[in-house]
């Protein structure tokens, strides 16, 4: 199993969507991904005094580092552990299925967006089963850890939407016209 995290800068990938987006829909392979883009920071980036190394990040990276030192290990071992979802987590986990499978209706909200969101659930398993295992190793799955997937996994929807939303006729209509003045000038 393998998760990648990739970042490209916005130019790269338009590029990438020009030529290749069809397939990439098609594939499946967006609907599998959690994209986002951000806005910019640039000239927002202030040090507001001195950097002190250490304090969370730092332990961010020693749970990395100890993480790839027993996957390692692990290696040459072929048994796997599942994780599970305790009972309150399934339950959240259900709900939020239930309420995507009805958003999914022909006129529901997210039915433009059909591929992101059948693909949803299983990233808010894979989401949660990250947390848990980077927080506490082996064991269920909380439900205050599926919650904040469920969270997480919302918040890649919105942007999901932003970037792949087809433009309303008042929008379509505003860059017809701003192209047909720039061309006049």
């Amino acid at each position: 199993r393998m998760t990648l995290s990739l970042m490209v800068q916005p130019g790269l990938f338009d590029r990438y969507m020009e030529r290749k987006g069809s397939v990439a829909r098609d594939s499946g392979f967006l609907a599998r991904c959690l994209i986002s883009k951000p806005a910019t920071t640039q000239g927002k980036r202030f040090i507001n005094g001195a950097v002190i190394p250490g304090g969370s990040l730092t332990a961010f990276h020693e749970r990395l580092m100890e993480l790839a030192r027993g996957s390692i290990e692990k290696s040459s071992e072929d048994e796997r552990y599942c994780l599970h979802f305790s009972p309150e987590a399934q339950k959240i986990f259900i709900e939020h299925y239930n309420v995507l499978e009805q958003d999914l209706s022909p006129s529901g909200p997210l039915s433009p967006f059909r591929g992101h969101v059948s693909k949803k659930t299983e990233n808010i398993a894979r989401i949660a089963a990250l947390f848990q295992y980077f927080s506490y190793g082996e064991g269920k799955i909380s439900a205050d850890i599926m919650t904040s997937a469920v969270v997480i996994s919302s918040w890649y929807t919105d942007e999901y939407k932003k970037l792949f939303a087809l433009p309303d006729e008042s929008e379509l209509q505003q860059k017809d016209a701003e192209e047909l003045f720039d061309w006049l000038i």
